[in-house]
């Protein structure tokens, strides 16, 4: 036994910068995966801008002291930026992970987003309505616990499957929040154009 203990020093003196299911690639893979959502904070701007936003990440994956550096850090940019970014949920760590993450918001994003097919609001591809208000029965059973009234939002179903551009209205913060995750980690038959979706959710926190 006392032979072991100077390993088990030595081991306890690495930093754990990320835990199981919590690299630094699959950081920058959810980030990225988040981007589309937090562009939207700058669709009014002309130029196109850096916002550096630092966070950080808990044990099990929550986002928490969210803080936009710069010219942006106080107006309403900022405040959506920190929305979005703090409704973004990781995987599992050993321990709490800081991050400073780069978003680039305004100005050629507006020119990139021509080049895009516009979102319809037309099922396609593998996409069915019966598959659609399937999966969105089964994401209406675990929403509902997120709070209490009637939550109306907006999302696009990407053609990949997954959910973005979520947008929440008519609840206060933490449901939006709530809301918001619970959408953003829903997979669905991917569509053969990105097809936007307008659903209320009833809630009910009892």
């Amino acid at each position: 036994m006392r032979r072991l203990l100077p390993t088990l020093a030595a081991l306890a003196a690495v930093p754990a910068l990320a835990g199981p299911g919590l690299s630094k690639s699959r950081v920058l893979e959810i980030l990225r995966d988040a981007t589309p959502a937090v562009e939207r904070c700058g669709s009014d701007l002309r130029e196109r801008e850096t916002v550096n936003v630092r966070f950080l990440i808990d044990v099990e994956g929550g986002v928490h002291a969210v803080k936009v550096e710069g010219a942006h850090a106080d107006d309403h940019v900022g405040r959506c930026v920190k929305t979005q970014v703090g409704a973004i949920r990781f995987s599992h760590g050993t321990k709490p992970t800081p991050v400073r993450y780069p978003f680039k918001l305004g100005g050629a994003q507006k020119d990139a987003k021509r080049s895009e097919p516009a979102p319809t609001n037309k099922l396609s591809g593998n996409l069915t309505k019966k598959d659609l208000d399937g999966l969105l029965k089964i994401i209406s059973d675990d929403v509902q616990r997120c709070g209490a009234g009637v939550a109306q939002t907006e999302f696009t179903i990407k053609k990949t499957g997954k959910v973005g551009d979520v947008q929440v209205r008519d609840v206060d913060f933490e449901t939006g929040r709530c809301v918001s995750t619970k959408l953003s980690r829903a997979r669905f038959p991917a569509p053969a154009k990105p097809t936007l979706v307008q659903r209320s959710f009833n809630l009910d926190e009892g």
